[in-house]
């Protein structure tokens, strides 16, 4: 391949920062996590960026009782300590409890409202859990911050998807040539399965009321 030649975007991520405040800083934020997978639809960058914050979580959470984590001036040492790793810690519950939703249904569009909310209430009280750490945490130096802020843009991503997942969908079908399945949804294919059913029952007793003469 050419140097001069541009890089192609993957097709859902393209679809999956469409509705992002910040379309390019979406697609660097997230791109290096569709690279390293084989990606072909936008729920899976949903997951896989869940995924992505619970690992860098994981890692950073240990840190904090460090001494050479440095606080915001004016924040009491320990007590900032205390509050951040709290957050934290319920950031990635809250993540944890959003990916066992998907985990459990892959894909957004085909899950209940109910299950909807459930992950958009989530993931809004982990992005205010982490901003809460964050705002404890000097700004000058401070890798743990500076993970901090790369998870909250994991998160911000996926609320974004959540939000406006319909519209992201829809793109990405209509871009990919499966406009026609888009716009199919689950109330319209549970119609026609109830039709189909009922259609058949009429041939079945016309096949009985023949047979039995």
């Amino acid at each position: 391949m050419s140097e001069d030649q541009p890089t192609l975007l993957n097709p859902a991520l393209q679809a999956f920062c469409f509705t992002a405040s910040n379309t390019s800083s979406c697609i660097k934020t997230f791109d290096p996590i569709v690279s390293a997978k084989s990606v072909s639809d936008p729920n899976q960058i949903f997951t896989l960026s869940l995924q992505k914050a619970v690992k860098e979580l994981e890692k950073v959470i240990p840190l904090l009782p460090l001494n050479n984590v440095p606080i915001r001036d004016g924040k009491e040492t320990a007590a900032a300590f205390k509050n951040c790793s709290t957050q934290l810690h319920d950031a990635l519950r809250q993540i944890r409890d959003t990916l066992g939703k998907m985990r459990a249904n892959p894909f957004v569009e085909a899950q209940s409202d109910e299950q909807r909310a459930d992950m958009m209430y989530w993931i809004t009280v982990a992005e205010e859990n982490l901003q809460s750490c964050i705002d404890d945490l000097a700004t000058d130096g401070n890798e743990v911050r500076a993970t901090v802020l790369g998870v909250k843009a994991y998160v911000n991503g996926g609320r974004d998807f959540l939000l406006r997942f319909a519209d992201v969908l829809q793109m990405f079908w209509i871009d990919n040539g499966s406009a026609d399945w888009g716009i199919i949804n689950l109330e319209n294919l549970f119609g026609i399965c109830v039709g189909g059913l009922e259609l058949f029952f009429v041939f079945f007793m016309f096949y009985t009321l023949c047979t039995t003469r």
